[in-house]
């Protein structure tokens, strides 16, 4: 499962779930967390969102990223979990 820490009303993190949906397969998952409602994410994440982690890694991918690199991290992230 990937994480894509957002918040509402944020632009770059529409375009981060325009990319990462289609490439995902049927048996993966993308949780989106408001990073407001805790003020831990909201303190590392403010001014990175959009930012995707993957779940049994523990590695993120920080925007920007084209759906070719992130399609390798994921790749990449899926061969380690």
């Amino acid at each position: 499962m990937i994480i894509l820490y957002s918040t509402l009303g944020c632009h770059l993190c529409d375009e981060a779930v325009a990319i990462i949906h289609p490439l995902l397969k049927a048996d993966e998952t993308c949780t989106i967390v408001d990073i407001a409602e805790e003020d831990t994410l909201v303190e590392a994440y403010g001014i990175r969102i959009p930012v995707v982690k993957h779940e049994n890694s523990g590695n993120e991918i920080g925007w920007p990223f084209t759906a070719d690199e992130f399609m390798a991290w994921l790749v990449q992230q899926n061969r380690k979990g």
